[in-house]
């Protein structure tokens, strides 16, 4: 049985603290370098203010939304550091940034491979119906943490992912849903208001990376309570 929501909120709140300073300092790395240079390249390829049919938003629009995931599979890393400074943590282990990113850059080259696939896989269930892409998304919320967690290979660690969330399918994709919801909501008010000139733009985009970190907390706090389920069955 999992925990209520509230308190599973307030111990990622506690864990996302904890841990914020690599959070931190990880995006300031990593994700700010690329978003700057995403946000360049976007301005490359406007998109107009008033549109009147559909094919006006034709090619700039997936242009600009293949630079949005090119840059979160590049920047996929700070999820990876966020992962091993709590299992560090755990275990009692230097929690330094420079061994947490030593550990995370080795894990890097799987993790960017899961990314894709999971992005892909969700993509195509997106393409059919939008339902079918959102259920592949949360059946695979896992794999990352499961691969890092666990050094599984990256197949293991999407049949793991899968397994888990099929086993506590309709608590477990309401917690995520939920999670994701509140976080969009939090980056909203965050960034509202704020000007839309190249600089607001890197800085709104940045914002967001940080606070998304907190989906990443929560999303390996999840997984390692129903491992424990599922190993105490």
């Amino acid at each position: 049985m999992l925990p209520p929501y509230q308190t599973m909120a307030s111990l990622t709140w506690r864990q996302y603290l904890a841990h914020f300073d690599i959070i931190l300092y990880g995006h300031l790395l990593f994700s700010l370098p690329v978003l700057i240079l995403a946000w360049y390249f976007k301005g490359w390829f406007p998109l107009p203010d008033a549109v009147e049919v559909v094919e006006q938003f034709w090619p700039n629009l997936p242009i600009q939304l293949a630079i949005d995931y090119g840059a979160s599979f590049l920047t996929c890393i700070t999820i990876v550091m966020v992962i091993v400074a709590m299992q560090r943590a755990i275990k009692r282990q230097p929690a330094s940034f420079g061994s947490v990113l030593a550990e995370a850059w080795s894990l890097y080259p799987i993790v960017f491979l899961l990314s894709v696939i999971e992005f892909v896989w969700t993509v195509s269930g997106l393409a059919v119906l939008i339902i079918p892409g959102i259920l592949i998304s949360i059946c695979l919320a896992f794999a990352i943490p499961a691969f890092v967690w666990y050094r599984r290979s990256p197949w293991q660690a999407l049949q793991r992912s899968v397994s888990l969330v099929q086993a506590h399918f309709w608590i477990t994709a309401f917690y995520i849903l939920l999670t994701q919801l509140l976080v969009s909501v939090v980056v909203l008010l965050i960034t509202w208001g704020l000007p839309t000139t190249f600089w607001f733009n890197v800085f709104s985009a940045w914002l967001a990376a940080v606070c998304a970190s907190y989906y990443t907390v929560f999303t390996v706090i999840l997984f390692n309570i129903l491992e424990t389920i599922e190993r105490k069955k």
